[in-house]
């Protein structure tokens, strides 16, 4: 079937005769550059199918198309140029990479062909070296790495040109670097799409990959990274016929099936290895978000402390600042009551010291009577006294002097007490208005320290860890749900490997049965993969 369809490709009499007559090759050739993407990605899918050994691709390297009036390009060119262009849509773009790579793979001549046209080996050289975070583009990536890998790995290619498998090889490793290399080449494999395309034999909803091309990917991408590192050389020598090619049909479908199964077996199996890794990462970003936790809960609880602390001082701050208060409002108070004191005691001061003026007066008033009665001229309203009576006011004067001397003694005593007592009230009010100096500084002090304990921006930063406390215990769950959902994935995949491993061994049985040789390099590849598979199992 397939045969028939690459034979309608190919210029006929028959064709010439009846230009009207549309073909099976026709319609894949117009709906290849038709320019809608699922009709594109679908028609290199089909030649695909159709390109079942190397004599079919040699055979369809000699396809021609009519490009203009008396031009005619050859159709592998034809579908380099397209994939190159800019303004492809993306299914259609991953369509013709597949339809080139299948082509060139296992097959020289083509990849001297592919070699023959600059503008697709630059379009891919540019692609590779592109970085981008785009899902689409990261996966046309991986196919360009893939394509030229695959013209790397050809054996026997005889081409003279711009772009030779050395100058090729040459631009992988030091242009493009083996690093970036790779991690071009893992865009495939990693994607979601590669990997639904991998389980099954059909291809998913979406059309981007299909199973044929998964297991060209898994048997081809390993050496290619090998080669593109420098650990293997490139080859020289044409391939050989595989034993697969004498084998009878029968046997040929079992020996397929055997490897597509063996090729989704690995696939399982890289799967499961990728899931242990990131199991083991995820378990340690729980473990460092556990820590991050742990570690935000004791700063927390030592904020909680120190704001506990904080408040404790500023109430205590706040009892000895409301104690200076009355102790400043008593001072006051006595200051206050010293002063009015102090007051009361200038003005009797000012009274003993008028009294004492009167008395000096009357002293004076005295002695001079007493003056006037030793010379006996003492006048009393104008007239003379008798002698008895004059004795009587000498007597009298006398004992009004000497209680005037007493009274005036007294009152100097109390007048030098009362200037004590001023001068001791005086130099209490001094040391109160210096104490009330020492308790204002004081009182400043604590307000300084009051405002340098500002609970407002402990009770900010504890709301802030709480935050991160929660955000941190948000990631915490979600890694544990995560990790929850692989290992029951792994599980899953663990229960299919399982089978695959039983169809196996039924088609082995069955090759036995149509009179196929089992080697015991077979036999012991059985086995170390069976070792290897429990040893996974183990493992988890």
């Amino acid at each position: 079937m397939q045969q028939q369809v690459v034979a309608t490709l190919m210029p006929t009499d028959s064709q010439a005769s009846q230009p009207s007559q549309v073909t099976a090759g026709q319609l894949l050739c117009r709906g290849l550059f038709s320019g809608d993407e699922v009709t594109m990605w679908c028609s290199a899918a089909a030649l695909v199918a159709c390109m079942e050994t190397q004599a079919i691709k040699e055979e369809l390297l000699r396809v021609q198309l009519a490009v203009g009036e008396g031009t005619h390009v050859a159709l592998l060119h034809q579908a380099g140029l397209l994939a190159a262009r800019k303004d492809l849509k993306f299914r259609g773009r991953v369509g013709l990479l597949i339809l080139l790579s299948h082509w060139i793979h296992d097959c020289p001549a083509a990849v001297g062909k592919l070699l023959t046209s600059p503008p697709c080996v630059q379009f891919l050289t540019t692609a590779i070296e592109e970085q981008t975070d785009s899902q689409e583009q990261t996966i046309i990536r991986g196919l360009a790495a893939l394509l030229v890998g695959l013209c790397l790995l050809a054996k026997g290619v005889k081409v003279t040109g711009e772009y030779t498998q050395e100058s090729l090889l040459e631009i992988a490793q030091k242009r493009i670097l083996a690093e970036r290399f790779a991690e071009a080449l893992s865009g495939i494999t990693q994607s979601e799409l590669y990997m639904r395309a991998a389980q099954s034999y059909y291809p998913p909803g979406e059309v981007v990959f299909d199973f044929q091309y998964t297991q060209l990917v898994r048997r081809t991408s390993d050496t290619v990274l090998q080669m593109v590192r420098g650990e293997l050389p490139i080859p020289s020598d044409p391939p050989s016929p595989s034993s697969s090619d004498r084998l009878s049909p029968d046997v040929q479908a079992t020996s397929t099936h055997i490897m597509e199964h063996d090729a989704v077996v690995t696939s399982y199996k890289e799967l499961i290895r990728d899931q242990d890794s990131q199991l083991i990462q995820m378990r340690e970003e729980a473990s460092v978000v556990s820590e991050q936790r742990n570690k935000e809960r004791e700063e927390r609880t030592r904020l909680a402390d120190d704001l506990a602390t904080s408040k404790q001082q500023k109430l205590d701050i706040d009892s000895q600042l409301h104690n200076v208060r009355q102790q400043c409002a008593q001072l006051e108070d006595e200051k206050s009551a010293l002063a009015h004191r102090l007051a009361a005691m200038e003005d009797e001061r000012q009274r003993d010291r008028e009294e004492r003026a009167k008395l000096a007066q009357r002293l004076e008033s005295v002695e001079s009577r007493q003056h006037d009665v030793a010379d006996g001229r003492m006048v009393n309203g104008g007239g003379d006294q008798s002698p008895g009576r004059l004795q009587q006011d000498v007597d009298s004067l006398g004992q009004l002097l000497q209680t005037s001397e007493r009274e005036l003694q007294k009152q100097q005593h109390l007048l030098l007490a009362r200037e004590e007592e001023v001068t001791v009230l005086s130099g209490r009010l001094q040391m109160a208005e210096q104490e009330m100096d020492g308790v204002r500084q004081e009182m400043l002090c604590m307000r300084e320290q009051t405002q340098d304990i500002d609970g407002d921006d402990l009770q900010m930063k504890c709301k802030r860890y709480e935050a991160q406390l929660q955000e941190l215990s948000h990631r915490h769950k979600k890694l544990t749900e995560d990790n929850e959902d692989l290992t029951q994935g792994h599980e899953d995949l663990l229960v299919l490997l399982a089978d695959q491993d039983t169809r196996i061994a039924s088609l082995r049985e069955r090759l036995v049965k149509h009179g196929d040789v089992v080697t015991d390099s077979e036999e012991d590849d059985d086995e170390s993969e069976d070792s290897e598979s429990a040893g996974d199992e183990d493992d988890h």
